[in-house]
């Protein structure tokens, strides 16, 4: 039936798992984390009036960012405090393609890693409101992959076999 957010098929006479659905606004966004972690995407975006959409290819992002020695360490630095948030944030609860975290965490991570002390930044990165960011980066070559990697402390978001990150939730199936 249209518009129950279940659907029953008639050979197998079984029902669908619910369609939730959830609105993006003007402002809003989606899919940031697979510009910093591997990332597997769940379910299908779709208009429901006349939008504009950005894409940004990850790994022309990453080639593009590698190649500027400040920006590289720039957004290495949001990118490492990004995943850091999104772990902390998956304890909490499940994880989204959705805006996952806050906007004035972004906004706050944002100011305190593209600040221009915060290149010169190693070890733990304290926020104004608090928040404690580690980086265990002793990879000083710009360009090159840093030597944690951002998959590697992210959350599991794929239903593979593949070891699951202490502390780290599964991202279950929609």
């Amino acid at each position: 039936e249209s518009g129950s957010g279940t659907s029953a098929s008639k050979s197998k006479a079984r029902l669908a798992a619910p369609v939730r659905s959830t609105l993006i606004e003007e402002g809003e966004w989606f899919c940031e984390s697979s510009l910093w972690c591997s990332w597997a995407h769940w379910g299908t975006m779709m208009a429901v009036r006349m939008s504009e959409v950005l894409a940004v290819d990850t790994k022309a992002f990453a080639a593009v960012t590698a190649a500027h020695r400040l920006v590289a360490k720039r957004a290495h630095l949001y990118g490492a405090a990004f995943v850091a948030r999104l772990n902390q944030e998956v304890q909490r609860s499940p994880v989204s393609d959705v805006q996952q975290l806050p906007f004035e965490a972004i906004e706050e991570m944002a100011r305190c890693t593209f600040s221009p002390t915060a290149a010169a930044r190693h070890g733990t990165m304290r926020t104004p409101s608090g928040m404690s960011i580690s980086f265990r980066s002793a990879n000083s070559a710009y360009g090159a992959e840093p030597n944690h990697s951002l998959e590697e402390a992210s959350p599991k978001v794929s239903d593979s076999q593949e070891p699951v990150p202490r502390g780290a939730r599964t991202v279950e199936k929609l």
